[in-house]
């Protein structure tokens, strides 16, 4: 079996898709799926298109990276003698909004790929959809136009699978007439397993981030919750540690929470760091915390890489908390709610084994592509 992924993008290290999509074709790979790479809007290539030169004289080309400076126009004809060179059975999208446009408005998508006229069957991967309407009134705008542009384009590609990461995203897709599945997310972080491990303080907590803080997390009901349950404890310190890019906003916020908060919490921020070191850091943790909004927890790499590290998560923002995505929370002791019950809960929590979800996943979409 052949399948072509098509992504914005296919820098390694600088975009979760990108990763994502990488690291499950290598697992593919160990079941004798043959894959290809396609990125049409790819921001890492400076211009023109660039084309996996490092292959034998006898084999196929890997990959094909088409910048974003390329017109969509433009993009069809390397595109389409790409996917004729490799006459793939799947064509698999890798669909995120702001990969193919950066307002999120990839009104030229559905054009070129249809002009594509590829012999293949389409599976669509919706890593995020339409933004939440009630952030604002431009993002009221702009999710009506989104949501318009992704239903006319899954409508057109009539795709023989649909697949997304979380239960919220699985429902609004049902809500517009699609039959959507599941596919986990695994985490883009390998488990390294570390010989000695140093012996943390059992009057400290960490409580590692990992990758974006968003901007619309509110820090101070988290802090709030665990400064009132310290003593309790018997914990003295906290510690907040940021690790990977925690974009602009979350450097700023790390500094201006370091001067307004009392002297038992700091904050330590390491930035990017390889695959080997942020494996260690989440290793060495008591709790992950997530800044990802409760009903998408399924979308977060972040979230992905923390509990398969065996970290038990902590879950400040609890938006959009009626609906089957909230149901399960009761029963899965790896989410910790910062609700009510928050203080026991956190008591209770425990780490766990770490399990890696990507075997668990490649064999989940196998057998969708298989039975379609």
């Amino acid at each position: 079996m052949r399948i072509v992924f098509i992504c914005g993008t296919l820098q390694a290290g600088s975009d979760g898709v990108a990763d994502y999509t990488l690291r499950l074709a290598r697992e593919l790979s160990l079941h004798t799926i043959d894959c290809f790479f396609l990125s049409l809007h790819d921001r890492f290539v400076p211009a023109d298109v660039l084309i996996d030169d490092t292959k034998p004289q006898s084999s196929l080309p890997r990959w094909l990276r088409i910048s974003s400076t390329v017109p969509w126009p433009e993009k069809t004809t390397p595109a389409r003698d790409f996917l004729r060179l490799v006459s793939p059975d799947w064509i698999s999208l890798q669909f995120v909004p702001f990969a193919f446009h950066p307002k999120g408005l990839p009104n030229r998508l559905k054009r070129c790929l249809l002009s594509l006229e590829a012999d293949a069957r389409w599976h669509i991967m919706a890593h995020e959809l339409w933004v939440d309407p009630q952030a604002s009134l431009a993002s009221k705008l702009l999710s009506v136009f989104q949501k318009r542009l992704i239903c006319s384009l899954v409508s057109s590609l009539k795709p023989s699978i649909l697949d997304s990461t979380n239960l919220f995203y699985q429902s609004s897709l049902q809500s517009c007439g699609f039959r959507c599945g599941l596919l986990p997310l695994f985490s883009n972080i390998d488990f390294h397993s570390i010989n000695s491990m140093p012996v943390s303080s059992p009057h400290c907590l960490t409580f590692v981030f990992f990758g974006t803080i968003h901007p619309e997390w509110d820090p101070s009901l988290l802090i709030s919750s665990l400064l009132s349950v310290l003593y309790h404890l018997k914990i003295k310190t906290i510690e907040f540690l940021s690790v990977g890019l925690a974009g602009e906003h979350g450097q700023t916020l790390w500094r201006d929470l370091t001067s307004s908060t009392p002297s038992c919490v700091t904050f330590r921020q390491l930035g990017p760091l390889p695959s080997l070191e942020i494996s260690r850091h989440l290793q060495q943790a008591d709790f992950g915390v997530t800044t990802t909004p409760s009903h998408l927890l399924g979308k977060s790499g972040s979230v992905a890489a923390m509990l398969a590290h065996g970290l038990p998560v902590v879950v400040p923002r609890l938006d959009h908390p009626y609906g089957p995505w909230h149901e399960s929370f009761g029963h899965d002791d790896r989410f910790i709610l910062v609700d009510s019950y928050f203080p026991g809960n956190l008591a209770r929590a425990r780490k766990l084994p770490p399990h890696d979800q990507l075997a668990d996943t490649a064999n989940r979409f196998i057998q969708s592509l298989e039975s379609a």
